[in-house]
């Protein structure tokens, strides 16, 4: 843990100059979009829980519709049919779910066509964000793919493969740019590429990043779109004090304690935690606690995410869709009136994410080591 600490620290370091300065609305409904980087997020919640934190005040909303090996163009969307099909299905999810910001994530599978398949990508890519400016007027970032990692054999080297990101994402940026769209350059903030054989890994094959790797990415992805963490400062001249985050994801702490008598001082919280020993000549100094001392707060705060959107993918993507809405509807299409029941469901677990990202207030002490 510790390691992948460093990782993101250092990462999330490297991405400080590439923050944009999103617009954050009060009651945005943010719709993410894109393949397996997209979807595999949901499973872990890391990445909207880092967002849902440091928005808290604002009780933005997400909704993942990311779809494994999908396309531009919707292949994966498809089902049975042409990529039309995918394509249509996707206007009518965002047509009911009517996002005010869409974050859009694709290039990743269009960056094995190589280099010749730049332009046709680009193409695809730009009637696709008319069709999400066109049906939903939402504000748009446009995301970068995540490099690939290079791990030892027999896995394959990705050099090639992060070559042909690097000149996609050049392509998808001078496409933001041109349409007026924000970018973020995830796959710089990432490392582009350059970070080989690193330990630990952030994915499991170089293609697939793991829940750590969603763990360490989570502040850089929230520090791309204009949501770092915020250091906190904490002044105190008494031993015990409180202290309260601006968001649960807040990772550092500096804690400057005056007038206290010579000797080492232990800060704990409340809850039994041990945080940092020094003496008191350090304390007065100020301290800079690298850690998440809302860890078990923010952790709740994931696994209620995970369960809604476990929740809101049943809701959209039901099983046995073909039976239900597809050419097989006539057998049991009469069940397709139970799928809308999910939404009194996401709601009430949109109403308890919301209570459970708000900052919460913890007790410190500091207790004098006897001689």
């Amino acid at each position: 843990m510790k390691q992948h600490t460093i990782i993101g620290l250092s990462l999330w370091l490297a991405s400080v100059a590439l923050s944009l300065s999103i617009d954050w609305r009060d009651g945005d409904r943010v719709v993410l979009l894109g393949n397996t980087f997209v979807e595999r997020a949901q499973s872990y919640g890391h990445l909207e829980t880092a967002l849902a934190a440091g928005l808290a005040e604002r009780k933005v909303t997400f909704r993942n519709l990311g779809w494994s090996g999908d396309t531009v163009y919707g292949d994966a969307r498809s089902y049975f049919g042409p990529p039309k099909e995918g394509f249509d299905r996707l206007t009518k999810h965002l047509e009911e779910i009517k996002p005010t910001i869409v974050i859009s994530a694709y290039g990743a599978v269009a960056a094995f066509g190589g280099p010749s398949g730049l332009d046709s990508f680009l193409t695809g890519y730009a009637r696709l964000l008319d069709m999400v400016v066109k049906t939903t007027g939402a504000r748009v970032v446009v995301m970068s793919p995540p490099p690939l990692e290079n791990h030892p054999a027999p896995l394959p080297n990705q050099d090639t493969q992060n070559t042909n990101l690097a000149a996609y994402r050049d392509g998808i940026q001078k496409l933001a740019n041109r349409r007026g769209h924000d970018f973020a350059d995830l796959f710089e903030a990432l490392g582009a590429g350059r970070l080989a054989n690193r330990q630990p890994a952030l994915t499991e094959n170089g293609l697939h990043y793991t829940e750590q790797g969603y763990a360490v990415m989570a502040p850089i992805v929230a520090g791309l779109l204009g949501v770092p963490p915020t250091p906190k400062r904490v002044s105190s001249d008494t031993p015990e004090f409180q202290v309260s985050p601006a968001s649960l994801a807040d990772t550092q702490l500096e804690v400057r304690v005056s007038g206290l008598k010579p000797g080492d001082y232990t800060l704990k919280a409340t809850d039994g935690r041990t945080l940092r020993t020094a003496s008191e000549q350090m304390w007065s100094q100020g301290i800079v606690i690298h850690q998440r001392l809302w860890a078990v707060e923010y952790d709740q705060l994931r696994r209620a995410i995970v369960e809604k959107n476990q929740a809101f993918f049943h809701r959209w993507r039901p099983q046995n869709e073909t039976y239900l809405f597809g050419f097989r509807k006539h057998e049991q299409g009469n069940n397709a009136v139970e799928v809308p029941q999910f939404d009194p469901i996401v709601a009430a677990a949109e109403a308890s994410i919301h209570i459970l990202a708000a900052p919460k207030t913890i007790n410190l002490l500091l207790t004098r080591h006897s001689k």
